[in-house]
């Protein structure tokens, strides 16, 4: 982060990019890609009347963006949220929405694994209706209905299909892993003035597990839970195992948990001491249809059958909602499985998005404004 005012502060019209996150640790991974705020000294636009937004205002490269955190996650609160954004910045023409998802775990048509921390970057949306809140294989009073969401505007269909050369993909990769360190940088400076540990970094491959779709999360048959009155039989998970870790419950054995090639050639390379930290840690980039829905996908039975029939990626709960181009940039924290991870996961997910979200400005070619020349982005 830089705070350095060595620009003139803009008005309302000078801001065209708006970022909105769903959760504030989620706003607080943005923070720290954003290079000159212009409301470090206090408020540099005033909200209109009536309008609930929270913003920030600064500069990410070339953009000034906005920034604004939503009063609840959902695709309502985003469109609600937008609608206000566009109305007092009114040269706004492009919405990122940044933060955390649940993935699925192999791309069905290439076989690509996707690991916690990679960011997802949506191509399409599809809006799913579950009907009730799933939570497991059994739950299903009313089956997900998927629906297409309208296309990507024009501009941003033609910054993604720059990604799909190889040299620009390894470049968005390299950026997006600079970005990252970065990130982690401004962080733990950050700590070292308020002795606090550093919250942005790896969870390492052997914590990162995935679960046989049959293993539901749940509170196991052996154990005191069990002894109490819960509903964790006939296949339902009761309350207090949603909200508790996959340790606590003892997820996992030997036959329960997946192995994945990518995190078996992370532990060697950690084992052989052969990359650097920054290479270990770098996240794949995932391109593809992302489903936004009501509530949290908590099935792996459900995910699965959506990804196949309907070519998704991943899910989540806001990008649905904004009715201008909108691009969808998240960091993969679960598998959509309803396993609770360690919770240092969300955070990781959080900024690898965050810097997805610097990458992408920082690589997309400005459009010029009439009587200026715009230089090429770094990078090109």
């Amino acid at each position: 982060m830089v705070d350095q005012h060595d620009r003139p502060k803009p008005g309302r019209d000078g801001f065209e990019v708006a970022i909105i996150c769903a959760i504030p640790f989620e706003a607080s991974a943005v923070e720290f890609v954003i290079d000159e705020f212009w409301d470090m000294d206090g408020d540099a636009i005033k909200k209109a009347p009536g309008d609930q937004n929270q913003y920030r205002t600064g500069r990410i490269g070339d953009y000034n963006v906005v920034t604004t955190l939503l009063p609840e996650p959902g695709n309502p609160s985003a469109a609600a949220a937008i609608k206000q954004v566009v109305s007092y910045f009114p040269q706004v023409r492009l919405a990122l929405v940044v933060g955390t998802c649940g993935a699925v775990p192999t791309v069905s048509e290439s076989d690509e694994e996707i690991i916690l921390g990679d960011v997802i970057i949506s191509t399409s949306m599809v809006e799913v209706d579950y009907g009730t809140d799933v939570t497991d294989i059994f739950q299903k009073s009313k089956e997900p209905v998927c629906g297409a969401l309208p296309e990507a505007a024009g501009d941003i269909t033609s910054l993604l299909r720059s990604f799909e050369t190889r040299l620009n993909r390894q470049r968005l990769h390299d950026h997006v892993s600079n970005h990252l360190v970065e990130l982690q940088q401004a962080d733990q400076h950050l700590c070292s003035r308020t002795l606090m540990p550093p919250l942005y970094r790896y969870r390492g491959a052997s914590k990162d597990k995935l679960f046989a779709p049959t293993h539901i999360h749940r509170h196991r048959p052996d154990s005191a839970q069990s002894a109490l009155t819960c509903a964790c039989s006939g296949g339902f998970v009761c309350a207090g195992a949603r909200r508790a870790s996959c340790e606590k419950l003892r997820c996992g054995s030997g036959v329960d948990q997946i192995m994945r090639r990518r995190l078996a050639l992370k532990k060697k390379a950690e084992k052989l001491e052969t990359h650097t930290e920054a290479e270990l840690q770098a996240p794949a980039v995932h391109f593809g249809a992302v489903a936004s829905g009501d509530t949290n996908m908590r099935s792996a039975f459900h995910r699965n059958r959506l990804a196949h029939e309907h070519d998704i990626i991943a899910f989540e709960m806001e990008g649905a909602g904004p009715e201008i181009s909108c691009l969808v940039i998240k960091g993969v924290s679960n598998y959509a499985d309803g396993h609770r991870q360690a919770r240092g996961w969300r955070d990781w997910g959080a900024a690898t998005a965050a810097a997805a979200c610097k990458a992408i400005l920082v690589l997309r070619t400005r459009p010029e404004k009439q009587g200026e020349l715009t230089p090429p982005p770094p990078g090109f």
